[in-house]
């Protein structure tokens, strides 16, 4: 009896990691590495001629963009290890992008950059960097 329970305890273990091991995986690949996305006042936005022709709800944001296409999941906060997830969305060339929050607006001019965006503990955050794989010619 004692050892079905070890078997039982070690085979959840090992389930538990190798859903964690996933989790870690998936937000790597949704959030690279890359430099800070210029960031604009709302001034500086509007007179940057770009128009914000498209705009979308994504887990509690409000996110517009002028152009291009983009690409939006859920991970798993802090790198994958936190319970919590955030939203997080790729764009391929959006000119300028608003990302609405709770907390307000904040604008940013990557111009036509591939960018990765995400709200985790509250704060957005923009990185001139995106894995744009198969899946991101979703508009």
């Amino acid at each position: 009896m004692a050892g079905g329970c070890l078997l039982g305890l070690a085979t959840l273990g090992l389930v538990l990691g190798a859903v964690r091991y996933a989790a870690v995986l998936k937000a790597r690949a949704w959030v690279p590495a890359g430099p800070p996305c210029p960031a604009v006042s709302r001034r500086e936005y509007l007179a940057s001629g770009f128009p914000a022709a498209r705009s979308f709800d994504f887990q509690g944001l409000r996110l517009v963009r002028a152009y291009g296409y983009v690409s939006c999941a859920e991970i798993h906060d802090d790198g994958g290890r936190s319970p919590a997830t955030v939203p997080v969305c790729q764009f391929n060339d959006p000119g300028a992008v608003v990302l609405g929050t709770p907390r307000g607006q904040v604008y940013y001019l990557p111009r036509y950059r591939p960018i990765t965006v995400t709200l985790s503990h509250g704060r957005p955050s923009c990185v001139l960097a995106a894995n744009l794989g198969p899946d991101w010619l979703r508009s």
